[in-house]
């Protein structure tokens, strides 16, 4: 499917699978195993960062110095083609890591863990870390 811009930040897993691309196949299955599942087994619910949020938060003012470098390294990556050093790959991926979240998205992000009932003793740094190591395994 195409991936088009969603317009959200977060959105629960089983609404992102409705949504053609707004997620991938990992969301996509664990919606689907749930289906045939016995009800005695409890499967937990899940929140979904849509398809090109990195690219939102690239655009959030405090990350326009970040988003500058970050577009450099990937000009030059591209240009190098398979010649792309291990330097300039882990450049790009410590650069993603230099990331502030957006207010929005963290807004978004406790939203829809509380509305799933998910928000019990969550580290919102610990999830952020999380969601930069996944954008910045583009580049690695």
């Amino acid at each position: 499917g195409s991936r088009r811009r969603s317009t959200k930040w977060c959105v629960e897993g089983i609404e992102a699978v409705k949504s053609e691309g707004v997620c991938g196949a990992k969301s996509k299955n664990i919606v689907e195993v749930r289906k045939i599942l016995p009800d005695w087994i409890k499967t937990p619910s899940s929140a979904v960062i849509p398809f090109g949020s990195m690219e939102r938060c690239l655009e959030d003012a405090p990350n326009k110095e970040v988003a500058a470098d970050l577009e450099k390294v990937v000009a030059a990556l591209g240009a190098a083609g398979e010649g792309a050093s291990p330097e300039a790959l882990a450049h790009a991926r410590e650069l993603v890591m230099q990331l502030k979240p957006p207010k929005a998205l963290r807004d978004e992000v406790e939203k829809v863990l509380a509305d799933g009932k998910m928000s019990k003793n969550n580290n919102w740094d610990g999830m952020w870390d999380a969601v930069k190591r996944v954008w910045a395994s583009k580049w690695g």
